[in-house]
């Protein structure tokens, strides 16, 4: 693509982290502006109009395929999207942190739809994800790399080459724009950062751009002047002689294409995920292509030209540029941060709300001044051990792991990780108990932190412990109320407990959030259904089988609910195929009952037969019912 296209050299992204990235690259805007700080806790506000929605506007066909969590559909950035298919796993009811799809399977459903789709106007991203911990590229390329970070690079630059043939194949590639980007790096090691979002250094910063259109741009063009991600937005409807709108804070790159401009576009940067994760200060920073400022409790200066590979911190000789630099940053920070924040701080009353539930909150600043917190240079230590610790586990050696942890939170227990991974071990070995503790220790010690309420809401269903699962539900929605394992856990919750109308008011609100999710879906139909609303529970499976046609639950349960309401010809076509697709039990029997019920009996002996050669049932009274009932009519039958 870059023989062919258009390279540049020295392209920054404006936060080392996906979501905040992303944001950037879809909006033209930068973090204090669009208010994305961090992955996970954050949501693009539709107010904000994205790159998409001025494409559906046009009357472009869009389209997302989505390679993992970090930008799942619940965040925002499906506005403008036709389809956004951020399906990771079919049968998973809480998308972890961590849940992802390799780029063959994102590349596989972008061609279905593709191949549909490329007669049109369209508009789509293709988003892969391989290159992050843990590093695991399928062979050939685990044999061909000795560093299996390389491995992944390299499996995923192929699909980006399928995608490239696929244009090519249809003969659209000369009248269609291609944008290759990176939405941060990888540390790598590089000043002890394994991975990204905790410095602001240009292992993590700088990422590859590339715009392909061969027969629109020029061929084996390589800029070095240093742009952004956020002049993406611009340049692209520039390209397609669309007007750019006037909050777009990035600039047009067609006058670096063209030739006209050579200057060093000025970039803020900053990552709020130190401060976000571990209660150290966040970082920000302004970069302009020589010089590089980084605002810290220590603060930094750069010459990117001098020293590259920024090992000499020259802000005490240099206090005047420093100077000059702060000055320009707090200007662009002045200029561009939002009145209003996404993640907005306690009322007063939900800070007596969460004391009711026994977590005590300070009342420290949302955006955290640096001076307010450690600066994450000198907890490299801490950090370095839970990095330690993660790869030990993911090599299974847990213990080793488990000591790690535990030294982590004596090192730092404001570091939310440490719990989180160390509550996480132990869930996996099933040893609820320590997960438990570590839970609720991480929960009083940081009592902001959503995942270690999560952590701690799972744990407690587990053990029985339904109320506390609700507490710990009720305090992460008093901190954000569209956290959706709060919302659906609560709703499962209260369906064990017998409250069916409050589970589903929950699962409700969490189908809004996450309408593809097949388990919630059948979840809350079968609340439905055994809460007395039956044509309900039928909407839900009737539409759920149109999108998974192949999964026998949703016939079963279709066909038991049909038959619940009368209706046995349905009942009876439903459970058929439910059997044909896998046979249970549970089909078996609700089918032979409702083939006795219209008088079709040999049929039914047939079923039930089944029934009681398949169940695990012990001596129930439905059993020794149907046994009987069996034997009865092998004997009319057999006369």
């Amino acid at each position: 693509m870059a023989e062919k296209g258009v390279r540049f050299e020295n392209a920054v992204c404006q936060a080392p982290l996906t979501l905040p990235s992303h944001a950037s690259i879809f909006t033209g805007l930068y973090p204090p502006s669009h208010l994305i700080r961090d992955n996970g806790a954050y949501y693009l506000d539709q107010r904000f109009q994205t790159l998409a929605e001025i494409f559906k506007e046009k009357e472009y066909n869009t389209a997302a395929f989505i390679g993992a969590f970090p930008v799942d559909s619940r965040f925002g950035l499906d506005q403008g999207f036709d389809v956004y298919d951020d399906k990771f796993k079919e049968d998973e009811k809480f998308k972890a942190f961590n849940s992802e799809r390799r780029a063959e399977q994102v590349f596989n459903s972008f061609q279905e739809w593709f191949l549909g789709n490329f007669q049109s106007q369209f508009f789509v991203w293709v988003h892969y994800y391989d290159p992050h911990l843990p590093y695991d590229p399928p062979s050939p390329y685990r044999e061909e790399f000795s560093d299996p970070y390389d491995g992944e690079v390299a499996y995923t630059d192929f699909y980006v080459g399928e995608i490239i043939n696929l244009l090519e194949e249809k003969n659209i590639v000369d009248n269609t724009l291609v944008i290759a980007v990176g939405d941060h790096g990888e540390g790598l090691g590089d000043h002890k950062e394994i991975d990204h979002g905790l410095f602001l250094y240009n292992s993590t910063l700088k990422v590859p751009l590339i715009f392909f259109a061969p027969k629109n741009l020029p061929s084996q063009k390589i800029i070095t002047s240093q742009v952004r991600l956020i002049d993406i937005f611009p340049t692209v409807l520039n390209l397609l002689n669309m007007p750019i709108p006037e909050e777009v804070q990035g600039e047009s790159l067609i006058p670096y294409i063209d030739g006209k401009r050579k200057d060093n576009l000025v970039s803020y940067i900053e990552t709020f995920h130190p401060r976000e994760m571990f209660r150290w200060a966040a970082l920000r920073g302004i970069v302009d292509g020589r010089m590089k400022y980084i605002d810290a409790p220590k603060p930094e200066l750069y010459d990117m030209k001098m020293d590259p590979e920024e090992e000499h911190n020259i802000y005490q000789e240099e206090k005047q540029a420093a100077s000059r630099l702060k000055k320009d940053l707090d200007g662009l920070i002045e200029r561009y941060s939002s009145k209003s924040s996404s993640r907005r701080g306690l009322s007063s009353e939900e800070r007596e709300r969460l004391m009711s539930l026994g977590y005590v909150v300070d009342s420290s600043p949302s955006e955290g001044e640096s001076s307010d917190f450690p600066d994450p240079k000198d907890k490299i230590d801490v950090w370095y051990t839970l990095q330690v610790a993660r790869g030990l586990q993911r090599r299974g050696e847990d213990e080793k792991a488990e000591k790690l942890y535990k030294k982590g939170i004596e090192m730092d227990p404001g570091c939310s990780l440490h719990y989180l991974f160390l509550g996480g071990l132990y869930l996996k070995a099933y040893r609820l108990q320590e997960a438990y503790d570590v839970f609720k220790m991480g929960t009083k010690a940081l009592p902001e932190s959503i995942p270690l309420h999560d952590g701690l809401a799972k744990t407690s269903v587990q053990m029985g412990k339904y109320q506390e699962a609700l507490k710990e539900c009720e305090a992460i929605l008093i901190l954000n109320d569209k956290y959706f394992n709060a919302i659906s856990l609560a709703g499962l919750v209260y369906n064990r407990l017998g409250e069916n109308e409050k589970a589903i008011e929950y699962l409700q609100r969490a189908a809004r959030i996450e309408p593809e999710n097949k388990l919630l879906l059948l979840d809350y139909a079968r609340v439905l259904a055994t809460s007395g609303r039956a044509e309900e529970a039928i909407d839900v499976y009737s539409s759920l089988k149109v999108h998974y046609p192949k999964d026998f639950r949703i016939y079963q349960n279709l066909g038991i609910t049909y038959g619940n309401t009368g209706d046995l010809e349905k009942s009876i076509e439903n459970l058929k195929k439910s059997i044909e697709l896998r046979p249970t039990a549970l089909a078996f029997f609700n089918l032979g009952v409702a083939l006795e019920k219209i008088g079709r009996i040999e049929e039914a002996f047939g079923y039930l037969k089944a029934y009681l050669r398949t169940t695990s049932e012990g001596d129930t009274a439905r059993k020794r019912i149907i046994q009987e009932k069996v034997a009865r009519w092998e004997k009319e039958i057999n006369r």
